[in-house]
């Protein structure tokens, strides 16, 4: 009964305890406001991240932060593409074995006039293609690497 509610909320503060103790965590500073998405880069040892009010993508190293005692580190911008200026960066995903990003574009609310879809190469930060998804025939890419499924707009 609640004896036994009792030990088990003990045993889950002691486990809560015991992981916020030994997690490391990795803290950095950098322009910009609301750093939405984050992706681990295991191959570049490094956290890449969007920022939701300018649109930029900034790589975050991994190797230290305050949770092991070495301070805030440094952002440095890896894309900042001017064909999604003034746009916001909503999303990524990290695409290793083809060694590239993806990062969803979105205007912020009330106007969602805008949407789409970029490829940059890993290293390099060079785009790939930018699909614009909210009107026909807007993309910006070179459509001979597309399949034709994605290339009938």
């Amino acid at each position: 009964g609640t004896a036994s509610l009792a030990v088990a909320a003990l045993a889950a503060a002691a486990v809560v305890a015991f992981l916020e103790g030994t997690a490391r965590g990795v803290s950095y500073v950098g322009d910009g406001w609301f750093h939405d998405g984050v992706r681990w880069d295991a191959e570049g040892g490094r956290f890449l991240v969007t920022t939701m009010t300018d649109g930029r993508v900034v790589e975050v190293p991994g190797g230290g932060g305050a949770g092991a005692g070495e301070g805030k580190v440094e952002a440095r911008v890896v894309v900042a593409d001017p064909g999604a200026a003034g746009r916001s960066a909503t999303g990524l995903t990290l695409d290793a074995p083809r060694r590239r990003l993806l990062v969803v574009y979105t205007d912020l609310a009330p106007w969602f006039g805008y949407a789409a879809v970029a490829a940059y190469e890993l290293g390099s930060w060079r785009r790939l293609f930018l699909v614009r998804l909210d009107r026909p025939g807007a993309s910006v890419s070179p459509r001979h690497l597309w399949p034709p499924w994605i290339c009938s707009f």
